[in-house]
């Protein structure tokens, strides 16, 4: 997979590109990813290593079905909800920016970061602040940038939680379960920070050799963008429904701050502010996608079950028109 920072497959052997910046001195872009991939050599050796591989990607995507079952529960969602928006990902393939996570037959470190970032997510919604935070750190010692954008969606928030109802409990809990898996990698980053590695020729290197597609991507045309919209448009009138509970119920707080997010991308983009793309808020977009299917999947199988074929043409020809 030549998109990964070679570290993570030339650790086992040392003789890989000798004094190449790329290979040896970028360990710290995925460096929780590299102990995974140099553990299944360790395990497999270099025999069994291809079929060591499919295995962790196997359970990734089946972890990434249980994450959606998962928030679909927090949501108080039907099963089939979460069964929609597996066939949603499984369907649009490369016809949305969610391709970048799944659905692409490489084994990426986001693909495991965005099922422990749903799971977190989930367990946020359930006001079960320490097992969010665990899963959230878990999701940034396994990719640097969800360490920062997986807090950072639910910041605001959290922020309302102590300045207006003063409840501090649940944050610090929040906060430490988070640290406790996330602090290898953000020390690790913040000290390269601190070196020449990042200087200009590196990441214009990084920018625009490497991963131009993370700072820059096509985001306004057809397919990275519709088949979202269509699907949010399809499932909005289970949001309106929870409407008049907006300040107490969780899963329609984190909907609108992820959407929030993705206009702030939006607009870093086009704007360029260098700092925010940067931060590649993109990511964002495919547990949005996830929730917009699964709210969708919602609404259809309330209108199966409820008898009420006008509701049931509205999903239908909602999406259609869009």
């Amino acid at each position: 997979n030549v998109s990964v920072p070679p570290p993570a497959l030339s650790s086992p052997n040392r003789n890989v590109l000798p004094g190449d910046w790329l290979t040896w001195q970028t360990t710290h872009y995925h460096v929780a990813f590299s102990w995974l991939i140099q553990s299944i050599y360790a395990v497999t050796g270099p025999e069994w290593f291809p079929w060591g591989i499919f295995i962790a990607h196997f359970l990734v995507l089946c972890g990434l079905g249980y994450a959606l079952l998962r928030l679909a529960r927090a949501a108080r969602w039907h099963w089939g909800a979460a069964l929609f928006a597996v066939a949603a990902i499984a369907f649009v393939n490369d016809r949305s920016i969610a391709w970048t996570t799944v659905n692409h037959g490489q084994l990426l470190p986001a693909d495991i970061a965005i099922v422990f970032g749903t799971l977190g997510f989930a367990s946020w919604i359930e006001h079960r602040s320490l097992s969010a935070g665990l899963w959230l750190g878990l999701s940034g010692l396994i990719h640097i940038n969800f360490a920062y954008i997986g807090p950072l969606v639910i910041a605001v928030p959290e922020a309302w939680r102590l300045l207006a109802k003063r409840q501090w409990r649940p944050t610090l809990l929040l906060a430490g379960g988070y640290l406790l898996f996330a602090w290898p990698t953000l020390m690790i980053t913040m000290s390269n920070l601190q070196g020449t590695d990042l200087g200009a020729e590196a990441l214009d290197i990084v920018f625009k050799n490497r991963s131009p597609h993370h700072y820059n991507p096509p985001f306004a045309t057809s397919i990275y963008l519709w088949w979202p919209v269509t699907l949010g448009v399809a499932g909005l009138p289970v949001w309106i429904a929870r409407g008049r509970q907006w300040k107490t119920d969780r899963a329609l707080i984190l909907f609108v701050c992820l959407i929030a997010t993705q206009l702030f991308a939006a607009v870093a983009t086009v704007l360029e502010w260098k700092l925010v793309i940067r931060m590649f808020l993109w990511r964002l977009s495919v547990p949005l996608f996830c929730f917009a299917a699964g709210a969708a999947g919602q609404q259809l199988v309330q209108s199966l079950r409820r008898a009420e074929p006008a509701s049931l043409l509205y999903a239908v020809a909602a999406g259609l028109v869009v």
